[in-house]
C-alpha cells in the first residue's frame, strides 16, 4: 500500500489574539464537502440562559409563558395542558461548540444530551437566538434537574481545571401537577373514607344507644306491670 501523500500551505505569521479565523477546506470537485476549522484566539465566554418558556394548549392552539432572565434556581410547574419546555442561549458567534444537558439531581443520571440549537422565531437585536425545544415528558418525576451547558471540541470537553469557569449550571425546581393532584386527592379521597366511616360509627352508636333505650323501658314497664299483678293477688288474697 503506497504512503499517503499530504499537501500543506501557509497563511503568513500573525496574532491570533483576539481573533476568530475561520479556515474551510473542501475539494472543487466536491465543493459540498467542507472541512471547517476554527482558531478562536479570545476567552471563551461563559453560555448564559436568556430565557425559559413552557408551551401549553389553549382554544385556537398553543401559547407561552416566558420566564426571562431566570434565576440560578427557578420552580416550574407542569400541569396537563403543559407539553414543551423551550432553553433559549445567548448569542455568541461560536454557539456550534456549547453542548447542553440536562441531568436529574436525584439519580444523577442525564435525561437530555444534545449539541444542535434551533434559530427560529426568538429574535434578540435583529438576531437569532439560539434554543433547544424540550419535550415536557422528559421530566418523569417532580424534583430538582441541573441545565448544564459547557463547550467541547471534536466531542470531548476541555481540559477539567477550566471546566467550572466556562460551565452554566442552572436548577429546575419541576413540580408535576398531575402528581399534585393524585397527592391532594389521596388525602380527599382519606378524609372522606374517614368521615364516611366516622359516620357509619356514629349510627351504629346511635342505634345500639335507642334499642337499649327501649330495653330499659321495656324491662321498666314489665317490672312494673309484675308489680301491679302482685298487689292485685295479694289484694284478692287479702280483702280486709
Amino acid at each position: 500500500m503506497p504512503d499517503e501523500v499530504f499537501s500543506s500551505t501557509t497563511l503568513g505569521t500573525f496574532s491570533l489574539k483576539g481573533k476568530v479565523i475561520t479556515i474551510l477546506v473542501y475539494s472543487i470537485e466536491k465543493p459540498q464537502d467542507i472541512d471547517k476549522s476554527v482558531f478562536y484566539g479570545k476567552s471563551i465566554p461563559k453560555a448564559k440562559i436568556k430565557a425559559l418558556s413552557k408551551r401549553f394548549a389553549v382554544e385556537k392552539g398553543v401559547d407561552y409563558k416566558w420566564i426571562k432572565d431566570p434565576k440560578e434556581n427557578t420552580n416550574l410547574v407542569f400541569n396537563d395542558n403543559d407539553d414543551e419546555l423551550t432553553i433559549v442561549k445567548d448569542k455568541s458567534d461560536i454557539d456550534y461548540i456549547y453542548h447542553i444537558s440536562i441531568k436529574d439531581k436525584r439519580t444523577k443520571k442525564l435525561i437530555l444530551e444534545s449539541a444542535t440549537w434551533e434559530y427560529s422565531g426568538i429574535v434578540e437585536e435583529n438576531q437569532y437566538l439560539p434554543h433547544i425545544k424540550i419535550d415536557k415528558n422528559i421530566f418523569k418525576k417532580s424534583g430538582d434537574y441541573e441545565i448544564i451547558i459547557q463547550p467541547l471540541f471534536n466531542g470531548e470537553a476541555i481540559a477539567q481545571k477550566d471546566m467550572e469557569k466556562h460551565t452554566t449550571i442552572n436548577t429546575l425546581s419541576i413540580t408535576l401537577d398531575e402528581e399534585s393532584y393524585s397527592k391532594k386527592d389521596f388525602i380527599i379521597y382519606g378524609l372522606i373514607i374517614c368521615a364516611v366511616f366516622g359516620a357509619i360509627g356514629g349510627a351504629a352508636l346511635t342505634y345500639i344507644k335507642k334499642k337499649e333505650a327501649k330495653k330499659i323501658v321495656q324491662q321498666f314497664k314489665e317490672k312494673e306491670i309484675a308489680k301491679l299483678q302482685l298487689n292485685s293477688i295479694r289484694s284478692q288474697l287479702n280483702p280486709h
